[in-house]
């Protein structure tokens, strides 16, 4: 349905069937007569969404409202969300050298075995090696210890 046609029906090009009463008039705008061309063409426009009744598009425009409403609702909830967000402080790396200490490091090369070292120093270095090269790989700046390799 195309609203040329429903011009020409308001035009009077497509005329009514005043004749059988049922037509629409001043009296009873909303009659249509189902055999009269220019009712036919009403009632097609009314079954599409061109020329729909004021209680259907009463009914969408709530519709609309509600949407506009809970969207407002979420924009609200995503502002909250945003200003939480801003709240939070990212953790700071550490700017001191983190390292664990002799007896710390003495433990965990005992947990793994000598695996063939000579000494417990030999593992106590390796164990350093890990720990140097982990902080490393995780952003520290990890200077060698003075004197020491």
């Amino acid at each position: 349905m195309d609203i040329k046609t429903l011009i020409a029906v308001a035009t009077g090009k497509i005329p009514h069937n005043y004749r059988s009463g049922i037509c629409p008039d001043e009296l009873q705008p909303d009659s249509r007569d189902p055999d009269c061309p220019g009712c036919k063409i009403l009632i097609e426009a009314e079954r599409d969404k061109i020329g729909r009744p004021a209680a259907y598009i009463e009914e969408m425009e709530r519709e609309l409202r509600a949407a506009e409403i809970r969207l407002h609702d979420v924009a609200a909830h995503c502002a909250n969300v945003e200003a939480e967000l801003a709240e939070i402080k990212p953790a700071k790396p550490a700017t001191a050298q983190v390292q664990l200490n002799d007896s710390e490091m003495e433990m965990i090369a005992r947990a793994h075995g000598t695996g063939g070292w000579q000494t417990l120093d030999d593992m106590v270095r390796f164990a350093r090696a890990i720990e140097a090269a982990v902080l490393r790989a995780n952003g520290f700046d990890i200077q060698p210890p003075k004197g020491g390799d």
